[in-house]
């Protein structure tokens, strides 16, 4: 008798409480847009790719260059809903090498093109699925480039220049837990071109862009 009364007082219940707008049982789990604001700091590797357009009249064929490199990003981010934007500094450490033969200048020449770290200040943009952040860079960036040419093993020609120019990337960044996150960038840079100054073949001017793809842990702060 006493289960019947109870059983009959919950129904009771229950329906002034879905009467009122109040359907506990099936009321949805609100859950929370993950944080991407505040500092953060990122290492992770990096491979490049330097390719190299000679100016017109200028025999010389500069190898392109390829290597791997580590990186930095400390960055400041601040968020609105989905929407995350901020700026970040990027800095790579790499030895991006190629080295030819002939290049352009005849039997015997053999020739070596080098970029020395590159370093980028640059907006980001992003969009948060919650645990996943899609985002574009857009920025400035810096390098050091040297064009070496040899002729019979001999040394003929070698001049470094710092190149500048605008870089644009696109990446995606995944939480791993509150404070850790794994991120993948793919960046271009287009460095311009500049006078290098070489004995042979002699005063080349040199257009320069890089492509680099890295892979991050970053952490939040």
């Amino acid at each position: 008798m006493k289960t019947t009364l109870v059983a009959a007082a919950i129904s009771v219940l229950g329906s002034h409480a879905y009467a009122d707008g109040h359907n506990f049982a099936s009321a949805p789990h609100v859950g929370q847009m993950r944080d991407w604001s505040g500092a953060y700091a990122a290492l992770g590797i990096s491979y490049s790719m330097g390719s190299y357009t000679t100016t017109a009249g200028s025999a010389y064929n500069a190898p392109d260059a390829e290597g791997v490199g580590l990186s930095a990003i400390l960055g400041y981010a601040m968020q609105d809903g989905g929407f995350v934007y901020g700026a970040e500094l990027m800095g790579n450490m790499d030895r991006t090498d190629g080295s030819g033969a002939d290049c352009g200048l005849g039997a015997g020449f053999t020739c070596r093109s080098s970029i020395r770290n590159y370093l980028a200040a640059r907006v980001r943009v992003a969009y948060a699925f919650n645990d996943t952040l899609l985002f574009a860079t857009l920025g400035y960036a810096t390098d050091k480039q040297d064009h070496t040419i040899r002729n019979g093993g001999v040394k003929v020609g070698v001049n470094a220049q710092r190149h500048y120019g605008p870089t644009v990337g696109l990446g995606v960044a995944h939480a791993l837990n509150d404070e850790l996150s794994i991120r993948g960038d793919v960046e271009y840079y287009d460095f311009g071109d500049r006078t290098y100054n070489l004995t042979v073949p002699g005063a080349t001017t040199i257009d320069t862009n890089t492509v680099s793809a890295r892979i991050s842990l970053m952490r939040r702060f």
